[in-house]
């Protein structure tokens, strides 16, 4: 035998631009810390779907509000109500493509839900749906609430605010501008007690003072604005240790309107939390308004997840790193917005009227298989080159099911590796992970074959099967060739 050599396990997605210096991937998967564990860390397969409700003759499920005991859904432009055992009943429509968003108010003993797209806003109470052509009401561009009042931002950079708890009445003269910066609106979100406005340049934050004349006055302003308006999200940010922070996230822009970075709050303080790929991503795009993201929290991480048409990728808040995610058949992952209701994680589909519950303990979508997939980072002996006598996997073993299925009695590891860059892989290695109660597996196989001189190596891990699956070192046997 040779020289034990530990190859690295991505703990991130970080590919480079062409591959050779590092392609480095997590996909459906995500490290999370053990300090006191075998490894500093462990990468666990992200959390699965199954269908809860499909409702036909829709279309994608736009944007969620949970209230109360009802689940409201945006589906293509029809209202659709779930109830808590998730049927389901299309109440109306709304007018309007485009960006949404939604926001409930405090009204006993049914609050109103206000609905805005961009030149539509519509009000939801008690089942009916309702548009409001209020002649006070410019066109608004986009809604939140705080403190009772509904805040609607027009594209000019006024906001107008309703009467407390009533969607439905509007003065003409209860409106301010966002002008530190005048630089117009693009839409607004709420952040704790803050009422926070994006600008194409700056953002600015407002909060209720309760004066007399209008209750919202200016704090502060940054010269940061918004470059994808569906980008945006609010978070509570589970940290390691201390407090819980209330947060935004987004897609930003410079003074110039151009793309600066995907940022998270910190404070008053803009924090660039994209990594390069993430940046050539969205710059990519063509229209940012393609551009959608939601957040959410589960089992102590907090994750902001963003996509594109062709892409998804997840920010891990708590512990700092992105992964991607990627739905069988498709470029990217399934989920389009979030909801929390009736003690279920709820994830709307991006292309059809249907929603699914989000689970650690689902380990496939739907039926459809959740690929787990590591890409590790170059393993190499710079200059020279490596023989590969045996690599060895140190994975959670036994986890096959009591099922009559093969597939899932005695699940699966595939290996196999890339000499270019992970441009081409193979040969595909298949390696029992153990059947039911088999924690004694030894998850190893011999014989890869030599990188040349100066070369490296790009190993690939990836487990379909519907079964728990966790992965903690990866580990060779090499023999380095002469310089």
């Amino acid at each position: 035998m040779g020289t034990p050599l530990p190859i690295a396990l991505a703990t991130k997605s970080s590919p480079a631009r062409n591959g050779q210096e590092g392609a480095a991937k997590l996909i459906n998967c995500f490290a999370e810390e053990t300090p006191d564990g075998k490894n500093p860390f462990a990468i666990y397969a992200c959390s699965g779907l199954t269908s809860l409700a499909t409702v036909a003759s829709t279309g994608v499920t736009r944007g969620m509000i949970a209230v109360d005991a009802n689940l409201y859904a945006v589906m293509g432009r029809s209202v659709v109500r779930f109830d808590g055992g998730f049927g389901s009943e299309i109440i109306g429509g709304i007018a309007g493509d485009g960006v949404l968003t939604m926001a409930q108010n405090r009204k006993e003993p049914n609050p109103q839900i206000m609905v805005v797209c961009p030149g539509a806003v519509s009000i939801i109470e008690n089942e009916v749906i309702t548009p409001v052509t209020d002649p006070d009401l410019p066109s608004p561009i986009s809604c939140a609430q705080l403190d009772g009042y509904f805040i609607l931002f027009i594209a000019d950079g006024r906001f107008f605010i309703t009467s407390i708890d009533e969607g439905t009445e509007i003065d003409a003269l209860d409106f301010a501008t966002a002008e530190a910066n005048p630089d117009g609106g693009r839409r607004n979100a709420v952040r704790n007690r803050d009422a926070v406005f994006f600008g194409n340049k700056s953002t600015e934050f407002w909060q209720n003072t309760g004066a007399a004349d209008f209750p919202f006055s200016r704090v502060t302003t940054i010269d940061v604005g918004l470059y994808a308006e569906s980008s945006v999200a609010e978070m509570t940010l589970i940290q390691k240790s201390g407090p819980a922070e209330d947060t935004l996230i987004w897609a930003a822009a410079n003074r110039d309107g151009a793309y600066c970075g995907v940022m998270m709050l910190s404070g008053y303080t803009p924090v660039k939390i994209s990594s390069y790929e993430i940046d050539r991503l969205i710059e990519a795009e063509a229209d940012p308004t393609d551009i959608q993201a939601f957040s959410w929290s589960e089992n102590g991480h907090s994750f902001y997840c963003i996509s594109g048409p062709t892409w998804t990728r997840s920010f891990d808040a708590t512990e700092g790193q992105w992964h991607s995610r990627e739905s069988v058949g498709e470029s990217r992952w399934r989920g389009n917005c979030y909801a929390r209701f009736a003690g279920k994680h709820v994830i709307g589909d991006f292309e059809a009227g249907e929603i699914y519950q989000m689970s650690s303990s689902i380990y496939d979508e739907d039926g459809e298989e959740l690929v787990m997939t590591i890409q590790c980072p170059p393993a190499h002996a710079f200059p020279h080159g490596l023989t590969w006598n045996e690599i060895t996997l140190d994975m959670v073993r036994g986890v096959g099911l009591n099922s009559t299925s093969e597939y899932l009695a005695n699940p699966v590891v595939i290996v196999d590796y890339s000499d270019d860059g992970g441009k081409t892989f193979g040969p595909e290695r298949h390696i029992e992970i153990g059947r039911t109660a088999q924690i004694g597996k030894i998850i190893r196989r011999s014989m890869f074959g030599r990188t040349i001189r100066g070369a490296a190596r790009t190993w690939r891990i990836r487990v379909s099967a519907a079964v728990f699956r966790c992965v903690m070192s990866f580990n060779a046997d090499v023999e380095k060739d002469a310089a």
